[in-house]
């Protein structure tokens, strides 16, 4: 799959928001919906600073994305099947953290790899840096809102 790292941006958030508008729905996530709804809102914003940084730089085009495209598919099967199988809603959003943190680590390897072609895309790797940083504060994020519905009523499914 060739697209520019603008692109990318765009498509992946568009997916990961659309992702957290689907486990917001289930009613075992009633309590986590703000939190959840904030995230959908968040990777909506990255998708438009995706926009933007085609916009605003020059951007290395021709990269070939389909393993990240893919790798994204399985995460969010696998978390997936975390929101619907896992008894405990504590592994579920340790799980939905991890994701935040794969995606940082993502945006971290995009900016070294543009760096690495050349001064002049500095600027945009920097944009990307700090959509690293962002996806690091997500994952604290989620982190917390697991911790604050931790009282056990939201945390394991009752029969």
């Amino acid at each position: 799959m060739e697209m520019s790292v603008a692109d990318l941006v765009a498509y992946l958030e568009n997916d990961l928001a659309d992702f957290f508008a689907r486990i917001k729905a289930l009613p075992r996530l009633k309590e986590a919906q703000d939190t959840l709804r904030h995230m959908e809102d968040q990777c909506r914003q990255h998708a438009r600073r995706g926009a933007d940084i085609s916009r605003g730089y020059a951007v290395p085009g021709g990269l070939r994305f389909g393993g990240i495209v893919e790798s994204q598919a399985r995460l969010k099967q696998a978390i997936s099947d975390a929101v619907i199988r896992e008894p405990d809603l504590a592994v579920v959003f340790r799980r939905l953290a991890d994701m935040e943190a794969t995606v940082a680590l993502l945006y971290r390897r995009i900016a070294e790899h543009i760096r690495s072609l050349g001064e002049v895309h500095a600027p945009i790797a920097e944009e990307f840096d700090r959509l690293a940083a962002d996806e690091w504060q997500h994952q604290t994020t989620i982190l917390r809102a697991g911790e604050q519905h931790r009282d056990g009523s939201a945390w394991t499914d009752r029969a």
